[in-house]
C-alpha cells in the first residue's frame, strides 16, 4: 500500500471511520443504559441476562442504523472508490439500497461480540475496585476474549461487504470458499492484528 500510495493509503477510509466510531459507540452505550435500565426495573435485578440483552438489543440496532457507513467505509480502504460519497453513489446506483446492506446478517452476528465483551467486563468488574488498572485490565481481557471467539463471523462480513464479491454471495458461499482455499486459518485472518490494536 505505502509502494503504491505513500502515507495517505494507509489511512484510506478513516474520516469515515472516525465519524462511525463515534456514532456506533455513542448510540451503542445511550441504548445498552437505556435497555439495561428499563430491565433491571423490569426484573428487579441486574446480572448477566440483563446486560447480555441489552448489550444485543443496542448492537442490533447500532448495525442496522450505520451498515451503509460502513459497507462504504470498507471499500474505500480497499481501494475500490476514491471518496467516501463517490463510493456511496456508485454502490447505491449500480446494486440499490441492497448493496449498502452488504453483510447485514453476519453483522447482526457480530452482535455477540459487544455481548460477551460486557458479560465478562461486568464480571470481572463486579468485586473490583474501580481502578484505572483494573479498568483496563478487564477491558484487554474481555476484547480480547470476544475478538477470538467471534474473528470468523467476522471475516465472513468482511467478504461479503467487498463490491468485489458478487450481490448474490451468501454465507454460505463465501465460508465454503474460505474453508477450502484457506481451512481454519482463513477464518481467523486479522485476528493477531486486531489483538494488537487492542493493546
Amino acid at each position: 500500500i505505502y509502494s503504491q500510495t505513500g502515507v495517505r493509503g494507509l489511512y484510506r477510509g478513516f474520516p469515515a471511520g472516525l465519524v462511525g466510531s463515534s456514532l456506533s459507540w455513542g448510540l451503542y452505550f445511550y441504548l445498552y443504559n437505556h435497555c439495561k435500565g428499563f430491565l433491571s426495573d423490569f426484573r428487579g435485578s441486574t446480572g448477566p441476562i440483563e446486560h447480555w440483552t441489552s448489550s444485543i438489543l443496542a448492537s442490533l440496532a447500532v448495525q442496522t442504523l450505520l451498515c451503509p457507513l460502513w459497507v462504504v467505509k470498507l471499500n474505500q480502504q480497499l481501494g475500490q472508490t476514491e471518496s467516501f460519497w463517490s463510493g456511496g453513489r456508485s454502490l447505491f446506483m449500480k446494486e440499490g439500497i441492497k448493496g449498502l446492506y452488504r453483510g447485514l446478517v453476519p453483522s447482526y452476528w457480530t452482535c455477540s461480540h459487544l455481548a460477551i465483551q460486557f458479560v465478562i467486563y461486568e464480571h470481572l468488574m463486579k468485586d473490583s475496585p474501580s481502578h484505572a488498572s483494573s479498568v483496563i485490565a478487564a477491558t484487554v481481557i474481555s476484547k480480547s476474549v470476544a475478538t477470538v471467539l467471534t474473528s470468523p463471523i467476522e471475516v465472513v462480513k468482511v467478504r461479503l461487504r467487498s463490491n468485489t464479491v458478487s450481490v448474490s454471495a451468501n454465507i454460505r458461499s463465501i465460508c465454503s470458499e474460505i474453508w477450502k482455499a484457506e481451512g481454519v486459518v482463513g477464518f481467523y485472518r486479522g485476528v493477531s492484528t486486531a489483538l494488537i490494536r487492542i493493546l
